[in-house]
């Protein structure tokens, strides 16, 4: 028996499609190659905000603020390759808010022509709420206090703070999912701190109080306090627990001073009859000190006027006790500091006590300065101590005009520091320009020379009777190309060091390839030989010549920065290793130098490597190669302030960085430069 077969039509199926399309719950988008929007569902339109024709025709990167055209080319190769991707990303909608979302797109062929179907998961409120989770667990981190999240149906740790791993000498992958017994310890074996929990849990019923248990097995008593709360309808405890060992021994040592106290006590009412009997000669004999002091003192009312002086405060002042007894203490004090007197003098008639620093003035008119101490005695007098401190105010305010002195001179040496800095920039600079003068001129020797050749061979060609216009046509080519030569390496020696104040767009490769040719010839003379490699998605190109980019689907290694000091800083780092290769063949440990350079282009900034065969560094002198005015080399052949200008150029200018180490066969120098800065 045959089975029966349901065919549908065609334009069934695109029906069917198109209205799965149209009612889907989740945003759905069609988009061509280059990122339009060719049709959109009812969802989409509802995320984004816009109607389905303003969305239509409308180009993805105005929607993902994280996507541009070189971005879009290639997830449509990642697609066209893998079949569909999938990714996160932030979207812009019609009223200026932004979403986050997790995005699949599929590959759909339709005849021909394909485009991506585009599926949309707003994830926005998943990140709120794993943002607002992670912001809490950062401020409990910055705790003093130890801090638990509790499971309250299985009592197990689910997170534990960075105070409470150092307390208990776990970490925080060893706290998570841990039982609440397997550090708290049973009431039964507090040992010597049972009795003064037990007091403290009657005395506070808003605490829990027991004992925890370290890793290393020690015991320490701690102090807790709970709050429950509900999240996805489970329960959790938040534990905040405090070590109150601290408190524990105090209570120990009160207890021991209490009965020491008491005994003291005992002591001490035995002699209060003696004490009394002798108050009145003690009180006397204060008089008497008070009188004879070396410091002045006086006595107030709350009138502040004076109600007894000693005899240091009226040769300090110039005044006699009678003229004294006659004013007020703010008689003494200088107009300036009027204000001061009387806002200490406040606070002692409202605390009992105060101290301030004045400055008085004698009966000559002399100013002087004190550091006054009142405090009350009697009720409504109070008695005021005064140490002269005239001296030390008078060497505090030459201390000061002295710092304020150095401070300048400070400000001035940096000022002629940096202009010295601002020289051996300048001056390095220049030596820079004779290296490249030097390299013009071994790049000059060989096409004048071989001209020199031409122009005698002609000669001799012309009297033997064989010159022909096939030998003049072929010597006008060689002569010119070698002229063009020489004028094309005049152009690149002219633009190597243009100057450029402000930043601007160039390709690292490419700009690396000239310079290299410009020090060729030097260096094929030194006997050294060098390469450079592109490498690109994975994949190494020989560029010595020139930048290969046909199999490069990343784009240029083209960055943004100072071009001109970049290629300082580069010309540094070669003639270093020139150097190194130099010293190393002196020694008859190499015939040959070569220099590696590796360009790796990446996403967001390109990586520069140099390898040499040269002597490397040792590890000592590797802290310090990037120091100012430090130098491996001899006397008078270093200045020590290259690869220093090369950091500050990298890292202050460029917003790179740039790293010195050692490989197998010498030294290498890592360079990064980000391909955008803010």
């Amino acid at each position: 028996m045959e089975s029966d077969n349901v065919f549908i039509s065609k334009n069934a199926l695109c029906d069917l499609l198109g209205h799965s399309f149209e009612n889907a719950s989740a945003p759905l988008i069609w988009q061509s190659e280059n990122g339009d929007i060719l049709r959109v569902n009812a969802a989409a339109c509802a995320y984004f905000g816009y109607s389905a024709d303003e969305m239509t025709g409308m180009n993805a990167v105005k929607l993902c603020p994280d996507l541009d055209a070189e971005a879009l080319k290639t997830e449509w190769r990642e697609i066209l390759r893998s079949g569909s991707i999938s990714l996160c990303a932030r979207h812009i909608c019609a009223d200026g808010g932004i979403k986050h979302a997790e995005i699949v797109k599929t590959l759909i062929s339709t005849g021909e022509h394909k485009i991506s179907l585009v599926t949309v998961e707003n994830v926005s409120p998943l990140k709120q709420k794993t943002d607002e989770v992670q912001f809490l667990y950062g401020i409990m981190d910055m705790s003093s206090d130890a801090i638990f999240v509790i499971r309250a149906a299985d009592g197990r740790v689910m997170y534990a703070n960075d105070k409470a791993c150092v307390s208990l000498g776990y970490t925080a992958e060893e706290l998570k999912d841990m039982h609440l017994d397997a550090f708290r310890v049973h009431p039964a074996e507090w040992g010597s701190f049972t009795a003064y929990l037990n007091r403290l849990s009657a005395a506070n019923v808003n605490m829990l109080y027991c004992v925890h248990r370290r890793k290393d097995g020690s015991c320490y008593p701690v102090e807790t306090s709970l709050k429950t709360f509900v999240r996805d309808n489970e329960k959790y405890n938040i534990a905040v627990v405090r070590d109150i060992s601290e408190r524990l021994r105090f209570f120990t040592e009160l207890e021991d001073k209490n009965t020491a106290l008491e005994k003291l006590n005992d002591m001490l009412s035995a002699e209060v009859e003696e004490r009394t009997k002798k108050l009145l000669f003690t009180e006397e004999k204060y008089e008497t000190y008070v009188k004879n002091a070396p410091d002045p003192i006086f006595f107030t009312d709350e009138s502040g006027r004076h109600r007894d002086v000693n005899g240091a405060l009226c040769l300090i002042t110039g005044y006699t006790k009678d003229e004294l007894l006659a004013m007020d203490f703010f008689g003494l004090v200088a107009e300036e500091s009027l204000s001061d007197a009387k806002s200490a003098f406040s606070d002692m008639l409202k605390t009992g006590r105060a101290s301030v620093s004045l400055k008085l003035a004698k009966k000559n008119g002399e100013k002087f300065y004190i550091y006054l101490n009142t405090a009350e005695v009697e009720g409504g007098v109070y008695m005021g101590i005064c140490k002269d401190v005239t001296r030390s105010v008078l060497l505090e305010e030459a201390l000061k005009k002295l710092n304020e002195e150095l401070a300048e001179r400070v400000r001035e040496e940096v000022a002629l520091r940096q202009k010295q800095e601002g020289f051996l920039f300048e001056q390095k600079k220049l030596e820079d320009m004779g290296l490249l003068i030097n390299a013009i001129a071994h790049q000059w020797r060989q096409p004048i020379n071989a001209l020199i050749l031409y122009i005698q061979d002609i000669m001799d060609t012309y009297d033997s009777g064989e010159l022909s216009r096939e030998y003049i046509h072929t010597f006008e080519t060689v002569c010119k190309d070698l002229i063009i030569h020489m004028s094309k390496t005049i152009d690149d020696f002219r633009t190597f060091f243009a100057p450029d104040k402000t930043k601007t767009h160039f390709d690292v490769a490419s700009e690396i390839v000239k310079l290299m040719k410009l020090l060729r010839v030097q260096m094929h003379d030194r006997s050294i030989n060098y390469r450079i490699y592109c490498i690109c998605s994975g994949e190494m190109h020989d560029c010595t010549e020139a930048p290969v980019w046909g199999d490069c689907p990343e784009g240029r290694t083209t960055v943004y920065g100072y071009l001109d000091e970049f290629k300082q800083a580069l010309m540094n780092i070669v003639y270093n290793a020139v150097d190194a290769i130099e010293e190393k063949m002196s020694g008859d440990d190499i015939k040959k130098g070569f220099i590696r350079i590796e360009i790796e282009n990446m996403l967001r900034q390109v990586v520069l490597r140099i390898k040499d065969n040269g002597t490397g560094i040792s590890p000592d002198r590797l802290p310090k190669v990037f120091d100012p005015y430090y130098t491996t080399k001899e006397e008078g052949k270093g200045t020590g302030i290259g690869l220093y200008m090369a950091k500050m150029v990298i890292e202050k200018h460029n917003g790179g960085r740039i790293n010195a180490g050692n490989s197998e066969e010498g030294a290498v120098f890592e360079i990064v430069i980000p391909k955008f800065t803010d």
